[in-house]
C-alpha cells in the first residue's frame, strides 16, 4: 500500500490494512509513535494530511486520537490514523479544499460575519432554503453543491477571533444542542464528544492546525444542526435545571442503568454534559 495508500482513502473496508500499513510505518521510525502520528496527520510532507478527517464520521478518529493522548496508547494512536483514513468523507473533502484554496479569499469579506455563534445559528434557523435537508447525512448534505455552498456560507460567517472564547462557545452550543432533544440522539452526542477530544487535541496538535480543526468540527456541527431540523436553543434548560439532589453518582447509576446503557455515546455523552454543566 506504500505507493497508493493516499487512493484508498474512504474506503470502511480496508481498515485493517490502513493499521497494518501504519504498523509498518511505525516500526521504520522507531517506534515514535506520537511523532509518527502527528506527522501523518499534519504534515503535507508525508503526504495527504489526514488531520482533514479527524471529524469525519461524527469525530470518531479525533475522539479515538484525543483518548490515545491522554493515556498513552500507540494502539489507540494508530487505530486513530486508520479511522481518519476510512473515514475521509465529504467533510474532509471540504477542509482540504478550503485550506488548498484560503490564500485566494483571505482578503474577502463575509456579509454579517460575527463571532456570536448563536446568531449565525439563529440565521440558520430562520433560513427556509434548508428545510430540504433535514432528514438527510451530513455526507449527503455535503455531496450536494447547493447545500454545501450554504454551509459554507454559514460557516464561515462565524468568525473566530479569541480561540478560547470562539471554543468554549462551541462547546456550550454542542451542550445545548444535545439538552434540545426530547430523547438521546446519536449524532447530537457525536458531535458534543468531538468537542471534547477537540479540547484535548488543541494544546497538543501543530498551531496552524488550530483554527483549521475547530472549523472542521463547526462544519460538522452546523451540517449536523442542519439534516436535524435545525431545532431551537433554550440556554435556560441547562441554567434553570433542578438537580433535585442528583450528583455524579446520579450520572454513574444513569449511564450504566438506562436503556442506552449499552451504547458507548450515550455514556460518553452523559458523563461530558456533566462536566461541561457543572462548569456552566
Amino acid at each position: 500500500m506504500e505507493g497508493d495508500w493516499e487512493t484508498q482513502l474512504g474506503r470502511p473496508g480496508h481498515e485493517r490494512a490502513f493499521v497494518d500499513f501504519f504498523e509498518d510505518r511505525l516500526a521504520a521510525t522507531g517506534y515514535e509513535w506520537r511523532e509518527m502520528v502527528g506527522e501523518v496527520l499534519f504534515e503535507k510532507a508525508s503526504g495527504r494530511p489526514l488531520g482533514y478527517a479527524l471529524l469525519g464520521d461524527g469525530g470518531a478518529s479525533a475522539v479515538s486520537l484525543a483518548a490515545a493522548f491522554e493515556v498513552g496508547s500507540q494502539v489507540l494512536g494508530i487505530e486513530a490514523l486508520g479511522l481518519a483514513a476510512c473515514g475521509w468523507d465529504a467533510l474532509a473533502r471540504v477542509g482540504e479544499e478550503e485550506h488548498e484554496h484560503e490564500h485566494e479569499h483571505e482578503h474577502e469579506t463575509v456579509e454579517g460575519q460575527t463571532g456570536d455563534l448563536e446568531v449565525v445559528l439563529g440565521r440558520a434557523r430562520a433560513d427556509q432554503r434548508l428545510e430540504r435537508y433535514e432528514g438527510r447525512s451530513v455526507e449527503q448534505l455535503l455531496q450536494d453543491a447547493e447545500a454545501r455552498k450554504l454551509v459554507l456560507d454559514y460557516g464561515k460567517s462565524w468568525s473566530i477571533g479569541d480561540l478560547k472564547k470562539a471554543f468554549e462557545d462551541g462547546q456550550r452550543a454542542a451542550t445545548e444542542r444535545l439538552f434540545a432533544s426530547a430523547g438521546f440522539e446519536v449524532s447530537s452526542s457525536q458531535v458534543l464528544s468531538a468537542s471534547h477530544a477537540v479540547r484535548v487535541l488543541l494544546p497538543i496538535i501543530p498551531v496552524d492546525w488550530h483554527i483549521r480543526l475547530l472549523r472542521q468540527w463547526w462544519l460538522l456541527f452546523l451540517s449536523t444542526y442542519i439534516v436535524l431540523g435545525r431545532p431551537e436553543f433554550d440556554s435556560k434548560r441547562i441554567t434553570n435545571f433542578a438537580l433535585n439532589g442528583r450528583d455524579w453518582r446520579s450520572v454513574t447509576d444513569r449511564a450504566l442503568r438506562s436503556k442506552w446503557s449499552t451504547d458507548a455515546q450515550f455514556v460518553k455523552s452523559e458523563s461530558i454534559k456533566a462536566v461541561l454543566c457543572d462548569s456552566c
